[in-house]
């Protein structure tokens, strides 16, 4: 049966939606319960940022969707502010890196073409 002709499909087209991600709406075993990702994003934002993060030994990978991964990187960002630019601030190492890696495959980098004058164990980018 293809979901374009099911009326419910058309009534509300993310609920059929599969993906591994958590929504607001999903539970996730934390400690000896099950809560919502909802009521931990309310009452216990520091811990689901930790998990998601992997500063906790935590069974398995936790990931939410996007509107999910704002509320609770708001309401962290109010409590504690340092946690959220650690994550930001690796991310921009992680970005950085992976375009100095590309710019080498292609050679760019070799030929003062690409974004990064210097190579090193700080890189510069312009």
């Amino acid at each position: 049966m293809k979901l374009k002709n099911n009326k419910m499909a058309k009534k509300n087209p993310g609920e059929f939606n599969v993906t591994s991600k958590l929504r607001l709406q999903d539970y996730l075993k934390w400690n000896p319960n099950a809560r919502s990702i909802h009521f931990l994003i309310q009452n216990h934002p520091t811990e689901l940022w930790n998990i998601i993060h992997g500063k906790t030994n935590f069974y398995r990978k936790v990931s939410l969707v996007r509107p999910a991964y704002a509320a609770l990187k708001t309401k962290v960002l109010q409590i504690e502010p340092s946690l959220v630019e650690e994550v930001e601030n690796k991310r921009k190492k992680l970005k950085a890196l992976q375009r100095l890696k590309k710019e080498l495959t292609n050679g760019k980098s070799v030929n003062h073409l690409g974004r990064f004058k210097k190579i090193s164990s700080q890189k510069v980018i312009d």
